[in-house]
Order: C-alpha cells, then structure tokens, then sequence
C-alpha cells in the first residue's frame, strides 16, 4: 500500500468530481489507513450525504471510523443502515444479476 501516491490520485478524482460519493469515500477510508480519524468522518459524511451515498460499504466505512473515535452508538447506527442498504439491494433485480454473471 502506498499512500502518498494513493493520496495524490484520489484528491485529482475529487477535485475532477467533488460530489461523488466513492470518490469522497475514497479519501476518507485513505485518512482512516492514515489513522486521521477526524477528517476520516469528516469526508465519510460528506460521501453520506452526497447523491449517491446510499452505499453499504461506504457506510460501513463510516461506522468503523465512528468505532475508533469512541462513537459506539454513531457506530452501531452507520451498521445497521449498512446492512439495511445491502438488504434494500439484494431485492433488486440488477444486484440479484451480479451473482449471475459473476459465477
């Protein structure tokens, strides 16, 4: 794992798309890997609250960060709407068509 050249590639991707949820989730899970777990939440959220934020692993991301600040029922919550979107998705005809295509 290199991330300085990680780091580089994702702030080019954010500063090429600002609201893009896996773009913002990116740099957060790269400060979390770098053990800033304040700004890790900070961009966490900000990938949450982007139009396409509706994400299991994004969330989980964000719960795991949560965890590590002492935010035990921030935590908990991030997990449970984690499961909630993967369930939600699992319903869907188009994930349910990944499993297909992918064995």
């Amino acid at each position: 794992m290199n991330l300085e050249k990680a780091e580089r590639l994702i702030r080019v991707a954010v500063a090429s798309s600002p609201r893009n949820g896996a773009y913002l989730d990116s740099f957060g899970w790269l400060l979390y890997k770098k053990a800033d777990f304040e700004q890790a939440k900070k961009w966490l959220l900000l990938a949450r609250n982007s139009p396409d934020g509706e994400d299991p692993v994004l969330c989980d991301h964000l719960a795991d960060t949560c965890w590590r600040l002492g935010l035990t029922e921030e935590a908990k919550r991030y997990w449970t709407e984690s499961v909630g979107i993967a369930r939600k998705r699992a319903d869907q005809p188009e994930f349910r068509d990944l499993d297909k295509k992918n064995t």
